[in-house]
């Protein structure tokens, strides 16, 4: 039985992809997956040092500039966190393999690394981030850079989300292209309810995203109520509390991921819209892929590499209206072409965005590196 201590971060989307782990890695026999969310044993002292160093000094950093360094010493505490946590679970059990997921989660553990063998994954690098339209002052992303550079050095293995930020570790950090594969997280589609392609009354929009801003909501909802509130409907899954006065336009907030509401949404819908600023990955495409939806994203991040152009959906440039508008405009006025972009969703989901056999990639990922290192 090969013994893995997995370190996760619990934030946004890498909730869920803990959460795939965690089931994924339960039926796979020869693996013991130790799963642990990187703060789930946060003493006082530990809560009171994070809460210091993740302090805004409005001034520097109002509007996301980061000129208070607030990301390089928030992510600093993560990773010390992540650290303390390990070595007490060191210190009780043994393992074969570490493995965290974000390299965040690392930051603290380079000499832990150096002793016993782990793989990160992630799903961008801070090199990446400081390079997004969204970050204002790309310098004050040198400390993160640095500590990615140190974790990426002495990890076995690194497996990304993407081929954009395979690139990037190659690159950016200097890895040699033989440590770093591309393994997508997927959707857990075992659990999905029956995908829905029957005629409706009209086409259902769908935007799904957290921050509402960032994610492109204000172009969705400006677009939609100028061209498309009498011909279609849109639903907005956030946290953001939105007054909408628009009979078409239906706004569901504290909707968690992989619970039936959430899944309900999705599958009664046609076309999911997140037209983001700014994506590490965008995992929603998958999700929603899965229930067949078409899908209209960003030319940002890793969603280039989920949809399809004119297959499963279309790309937008991110901020352009007008570009938004046209391309709602071809499927909300052909139910044929949408129809038809929707069932190739679904079978691309299937076969590239299935969580359960992605894991099984993971798990010969560990396998290799553990036959590896104590081959050597």
């Amino acid at each position: 039985m090969l013994r893995v201590l997995s370190i996760q971060s619990d934030i946004i989307g890498n909730r869920t992809y803990g959460s795939i782990l965690r089931d994924s890695f339960a039926s796979i026999s020869d693996i013991d997956l130790d799963s642990h969310w990187y703060n789930s044993a946060r003493s006082l002292p530990t809560r009171v040092i994070n809460k210091l160093a993740s302090l805004s000094v409005p001034v520097l950093n109002a509007g996301g500039r980061n000129l208070d360094l607030r990301r390089a010493r928030a992510e600093w505490s993560y990773g010390r966190t992540s650290r303390i946590l390990t070595e007490r679970l060191l210190r009780t059990n043994t393992y074969d393999l570490l493995h965290f997921h974000t390299q965040i989660q690392a930051y603290g553990a380079v000499e832990l690394m150096k002793r016993i063998p782990t793989i990160v994954t992630t799903d961008m690098t801070a090199s990446l981030a400081s390079k997004q339209t969204t970050t204002l002052h790309p310098r004050t992303y040198r400390i993160n850079i640095s500590f990615d550079r140190k974790v990426f050095a002495v990890a076995e293995h690194i497996a990304v989300f993407t081929e954009w930020a395979r690139q990037s570790v190659i690159h950016d950090y200097g890895i040699h292209e033989g440590k770093v594969s591309v393994i997508p997280p997927g959707a857990r589609l075992s659990t999905f309810l029956q995908p829905h392609f029957g005629e409706r009354r009209i086409p259902k929009l769908l935007f799904i995203g957290g921050d509402f801003e960032r994610k492109g909501g204000w172009d969705v909802l400006d677009v939609f109520t100028k061209y498309f509130s009498d011909m279609a409907e849109l639903h907005i899954l956030t946290k953001e509390k939105l007054k909408i006065q628009n009979k078409n336009v239906h706004v569901h907030c504290g909707v968690l991921p992989y619970t039936l509401r959430w899944h309900q949404l999705i599958r009664d819908a046609d076309i999911l819209v997140v037209p983001s600023y700014a994506e590490p990955y965008g995992l929603v495409f998958q999700e929603a892929a899965g229930y067949g939806l078409a899908l209209i994203g960003s030319r940002v991040g890793g969603i280039p590499e989920i949809i399809v152009e004119h297959q499963t959906g279309f790309l937008v440039d991110a901020g352009s209206r007008e570009d938004l508008r046209s391309r709602i405009e071809c499927l909300v006025v052909d139910p044929q072409r949408l129809l038809t972009m929707r069932r190739r969703s679904l079978e691309i989901a299937t076969e590239r965005f299935d969580a359960e056999k992605n894991i099984l990639k993971l798990a010969e990922c560990f396998r290799s590196v553990y036959a590896r290192r104590y081959a050597n």
